[in-house]
């Protein structure tokens, strides 16, 4: 077989190559430079040829082999037709081979120029669209931008710009008013909700009502100066797309007056009530769900008194007594407020003014709105809590070694099975002034029955254990669905008040705590906790902070920015985009793989809501329509049904984690042992995912 040694090259350079428009622009920029290395070699040749061979071309004279066709010596160019193809050399820089020009040739369609045109128009286009979309996304300075802009225009015979703004297609100008004793600027909220429309069209094309979640809250610019903003934040209801309506800047405070602060909001809700909004020729009614504030903000927008005012509470004419330095409200039975009262200032020890939010048609500043999830019961009451037992009266109070203990629990036992879906990680309870909303969450909903069992008494257990469940209700959808589990919600939250009055004393009832025995009207109105919460707020009011370059005019920076993203990202679909479909993720040939199974296999699978990870301890349990709980080995494919499985086993022992108040089996909380023999369930089966601990 020797004289077939040669035949691998001879197939390698005969191999049939893939058309253009069917390879990336990096096998297409790598093919270019091959074809032009070639391109040099064969002039590089022929310029030699005609160097050592041919002395009188440039006496217009004539090569054998070579139809001479025209010599400019005035121009130094010569123009030859060579058999293969056709060549024009500018003499003058014969040595530079960058500056050789080859038409488009019929086999491989490529087109060299001065700087090698690697891209075509239409990925001309693409590269500015990604390029400011990247840079919008990852929130990349400008100046580097335009660095980055500058190489690419060296390498690159493009029409990229080589400046970040002409890119961006950044505001020049900015309009902004004065707001007493700062500035502000309105983005708008009908544009807000017109961009929600455009990036959604699933939401445009099957509602017909649009409803819209107001967020006012203050936010400091840095720890060294006492620069505030104040974002007037919108949000289409339930979902968590949120957008910017309106941004104040103050360099020493917040605005002195709320309703000039919200002149321009007011105004323009007014002029969408009597409209509608249009888009596309579809009209959407448009209503004001409610405003979603924590206690300060609301004082301040509605014109009431402070969380730590006498007649402070938002939901009932309580008024508070001073015990031991703190004002505490001791009373449950107490006249509800009214939209009619809010409306006629009938409480003088309530109103410290008029708001001119109540010119805005349809809206009641008492059921529109709703007490804060987050600010109340997981950094106000779960805090306290945390607070009472860590410095509180010695009857409370936790020794070192069972503070040790908890913190141990959480860093040995919980840290390593937090699931992907929780932002933050679990840490000691030695720092819990550190704790950010969601660490308080966590313990409240899902860590503290367990950390907490065998390292508090009887009786503050149980008062956690209230709560808990209260609260486990309230956020799970399909509970708050049936009224005889938000009344019993709404009885254990009134127990935990009275109880929680009892062990701790009466003067740590403080406005978060009382306020707690309303919150369940808000879920009949609204839905889940997390549907009408602020977290979504909180998370976008950071965005807005790290867009933040410099010192100097951070209003006008903020409005850029967000000029450039409304320009150039389209940003991730909203949760009222995603559907169930379940998404595939990272094959594999591994196994496990039963007989009656077959591949494809994959490790993992994703919707909407959660991820499952096959043999990941965090991220493996599942809790099926049928019960049971299983800890998810693989996922494979069974030709039979045409559909997917879960490879795994499932607990056959499974009990209630506690019994008081009720069952934690009634909230699917368990505790489980003895794993079965593997077994296969359709996908179709699962429910939710577990956290497994």
């Amino acid at each position: 077989m020797d004289h077939l040694k040669g035949l691998p090259n001879l197939r390698k350079h005969n191999k049939k190559l893939k058309p253009i428009n069917a390879i990336s622009i990096k096998q297409f920029r790598r093919r270019i430079l091959q074809e032009r290395a070639k391109v040099k070699t064969s002039i590089i040749n022929t310029i030699n040829t005609l160097q050592t061979n041919v002395t009188t071309v440039t006496n217009n004279s004539f090569v054998p082999g070579l139809s001479h066709k025209n010599v400019n010596n005035d121009n130094n160019i010569i123009e030859i037709d060579v058999p293969t193809s056709k060549i024009i050399i500018n003499r003058t820089i014969s040595d530079n081979l960058d500056n050789i020009v080859i038409p488009e040739d019929s086999n491989n369609q490529i087109q060299i120029d001065n700087s090698i045109n690697i891209l075509s128009n239409v990925n001309k286009a693409n590269l500015q669209k990604q390029l400011s979309e990247w840079a919008t996304q990852h929130n990349i300075k400008q100046i580097a931008l335009t660095h980055l802009l500058k190489i690419l225009k060296l390498h690159i015979n493009d029409d990229l710009p080589i400046d970040a703004r002409t890119l961006l297609k950044t505001p020049r100008t900015t309009i902004i008013k004065e707001v007493i004793p700062g500035e502000y600027f309105h983005f708008g909220l009908l544009s807000g909700v017109i961009n929600f429309l455009k990036q959604h069209d699933t939401f445009s094309l099957t509602k017909t009502d649009i409803e819209i979640i107001i967020n006012i809250d203050g936010l400091s610019i840095s720890k060294s100066s006492n620069g505030q903003l104040w974002p007037i934040l919108g949000s289409v209801f339930p979902y968590n797309h949120v957008f910017m309506i309106g941004l104040y800047h103050g360099k020493q405070r917040k605005p002195d007056n709320s309703n000039e602060f919200l002149f321009d909001f007011i105004k323009e809700t007014k002029e969408i009530y009597r409209n509608n909004i249009i888009h596309d020729g579809k009209k959407f009614k448009f209503k004001i769900k409610g405003f979603s504030v924590d206690a300060p903000a609301k004082s301040f927008m509605l014109h009431t008194k402070g969380h730590g005012g006498y007649s402070s509470c938002t939901k009932c004419e309580v008024e508070g007594e001073y015990i031991e330095k703190r004002i505490c409200f001791l009373d449950e039975n107490v006249r509800l407020r009214t939209d009619k009262d809010f409306e006629n200032c009938s409480d003088y020890e309530y109103h410290t003014g008029r708001t001119d939010l109540l010119s805005i048609p349809n809206i009641g500043l008492v059921s529109n709105v709703p007490l804060d999830y987050q600010h109340l019961i997981c950094l106000g009451v779960t805090k306290k809590l945390i607070s009472l037992w860590l410095c509180g009266s010695l009857n409370v109070r936790l020794n070192f070694k069972k503070v040790k203990n908890i913190s141990m629990s959480i860093e040995k036992n919980i840290l390593m099975y937090v699931p992907i879906e929780f932002q933050r990680q679990p840490r000691s309870l030695i720092q819990w002034k550190q704790w950010k909303e969601t660490e308080f969450r966590q313990l409240l909903l899902y860590t503290g029955p367990v950390v907490l069992q065998y390292n508090v008494n009887s009786d503050v257990y149980l008062n956690f254990l209230t709560l808990h469940v209260a609260i486990r209700i309230l956020c799970t959808d399909s509970l708050i669905k049936q009224t005889e589990f938000t009344q019993y919600s709404h009885s254990l939250l009134l127990h935990f008040v009275k109880s929680f009055k009892t062990i701790y004393g009466e003067h740590h009832v403080s406005h978060n705590v009382h306020a707690l025995i309303y919150i369940c009207n808000d879920v009949l109105n609204y839905g889940t906790l997390d549907s009408f919460s602020t977290f979504k707020f909180e998370n976008y009011m950071q965005k807005i902070k790290n867009t933040i370059r410099k010192d100097d005019k951070p209003l006008q920076q903020i409005i850029r920015r967000v000029e450039e993203i409304k320009t150039n990202y389209k940003g991730t679909k909203c949760n009222c985009e995603l559907s169930d479909t379940w998404i595939y993720k990272k094959q594999h040939y591994s196994g496990p793989l039963p007989i009656t199974m077959s591949n494809p296999q994959y490790l993992s699978i994703t919707c909407s809501s959660f991820t499952i990870i096959s043999k990941d301890q965090k991220n493996c349990c599942v809790f099926l329509k049928n019960k049971e709980i299983v800890l998810t080995d693989n996922i494979v494919f069974n030709q039979g049904s045409s559909s997917y499985f879960l490879v795994g086993r499932s607990f056959l022992i499974k009990e209630d984690l506690y019994l008081k108040p009720c069952a934690s089996s009634l909230l699917d909380i368990y505790s489980v042992s003895q794993l079965s023999e593997q077994n296969t369930w359709p996908i179709s089966m699962i429910n939710k995912k577990m956290f497994f601990l």
